[in-house]
């Protein structure tokens, strides 16, 4: 079986965790290789939806906690809505490829981001898990820029 890997990023607060297509069997077995450690929250979770399946349970969702899924959907198979019922009931907002087209997460150093779709949306400047929201957010403008890059 090709298993993909899975990859976390940690950058000024911000965290993101990056599964690629995964199956119930994989995810599971992660579950298991850290019990009772939860996976999060992370900021951003990114995940590849396809025909198959994913390995996005609600259990799984539990333990990563994601405030936003950005989920790769591969025109042939769609968002099922089961899946698509995990995400909401996480609390997660949902960025979907086959309707938003590329998304892109802009990243600055003290670990707030922006959310941006190809077509349509564009979330505020958010802070990192575990931060509260300021009633006036900070001005992009003094913030360093660091990107995810477009298509990734």
């Amino acid at each position: 079986m090709n298993v993909p890997p899975a990859l976390r990023i940690d950058y000024g607060g911000f965290s993101a965790l990056l599964t690629g297509h995964t199956l119930v069997a994989q995810t599971a077995g992660w579950l298991r290789t850290f019990p009772g450690q939860p996976l999060g929250p992370v900021d951003v979770y990114g995940t590849v939806i396809r025909a198959g399946g994913t390995g996005d349970t609600a259990d799984w969702l539990r333990s990563v906690r994601p405030r936003q899924v950005i989920a790769r959907v591969s025109p042939d198979g769609g968002l099922p809505a089961a899946v698509l019922g995990a995400y909401q009931q996480a609390g997660a907002a949902v960025w979907r490829t086959d309707r938003q087209g590329t998304i892109t997460v802009s990243v600055w150093q003290n670990g707030w981001y922006q959310v941006k779709a190809e077509r349509g949306l564009t979330s505020g400047v958010l802070p990192p898990a575990g931060q509260v929201v300021p009633a006036v957010p900070p001005s992009l403008d003094r913030l360093p820029p660091t990107s995810i890059p477009d298509g990734y």
